[in-house]
């Protein structure tokens, strides 16, 4: 679980661009292409900007009409899942 006040830093030797359907991301020493739905591009985004866990929630549920327990959870999966692929600091 993300503690709410850690601050997420993106990779800076990612190229990232945004989509209409959400964002993808080139990742040159890996070689690799990921492609993001709108959730998880709005979390990549606030992770270019040095956002907290907190902070990106409270983002979303400006944005989305659901349950702020449920975006956490959501929010806490991408987060995870960015770690898992080296995606952030």
């Amino acid at each position: 679980m993300a503690a709410a006040d850690k601050i997420w830093r993106a990779h800076p030797r990612l190229a990232y661009r945004k989509l209409v359907d959400g964002g993808m991301l080139y990742d040159a020493d890996q070689k690799q292409v990921h492609h993001f739905n709108e959730t998880a591009a709005l979390v990549w985004e606030s992770c270019r900007e040095g956002r907290s866990t907190a902070q990106i929630v409270a983002a979303l549920a400006g944005s989305y009409a659901e349950d702020e327990g449920q975006i956490r959870t959501d929010v806490e999966e991408i987060l995870e899942e960015f770690g898992e692929n080296d995606l952030l600091q």
